[in-house]
């Protein structure tokens, strides 16, 4: 299981649709990522579906980020993606969404951390990728902090709010290894 001391990453299950509904209608978390439109209850619960399948399969895998605590409740905070999924060249785009009752209590670096190790050992991706907006600091000082670097800039790449503006990729890069 992905877990540390405080919070455990897990597949997600049917009932988990009405969170992940409430997280992508939630304006500070629609705002930071890629989709155009809000998604309905009923998208909700297809991306659940699919998102516990295999990474291999689809291309994507959501995990439901949960604190640990009492077993018998269910404490969903949020949740971590891989997605673009590109075994050939060992990388997957990473994204994250916290409820906003759990933001700035170290629970998403936690999670990236976890879910770096996961994508590195079982699926072998030597590159995460995170696709950040520039006005988003939070998203940006955290990937930051989790050891992505700013590797591109695409010049006016999102449409937010009738206008375009610019996408950051941050990525999370193997440490070159010195020549002996």
């Amino acid at each position: 299981m992905l877990e540390d001391n405080t919070i455990r990453l897990r597949r997600c299950e049917p009932g988990d649709a009405l969170d992940f509904y409430r997280w992508e209608s939630t304006p500070s978390i629609a705002m930071s990522n890629t989709l155009c439109e809000p998604i309905s209850l009923f998208q909700a619960e297809q991306l659940v579906s699919l998102g516990s399948s295999s990474l291999q399969e689809n291309g994507f895998l959501y995990l439901v980020i949960e604190q640990k605590g009492d077993h018998t409740i269910r404490n969903a905070i949020g949740y971590i993606m891989l997605y673009n999924y590109d075994f050939a060249n060992a990388r997957s785009y990473i994204g994250i969404a916290i409820d906003e009752r759990y933001r700035r209590k170290g629970y998403a670096l936690r999670s990236i951390s976890l879910m770096s190790r996961y994508a590195s050992s079982v699926f072998r991706i030597e590159r995460l990728i995170a696709e950040i907006t520039p006005t988003n600091l939070t998203a940006r000082s955290l990937f930051e902090k989790a050891g992505f670097r700013l590797i591109a800039t695409l010049p006016e790449w999102i449409r937010q709010n009738d206008t375009f503006t610019d996408l950051l990729l941050y990525a999370l890069c193997p440490t070159p290894q010195s020549n002996k």
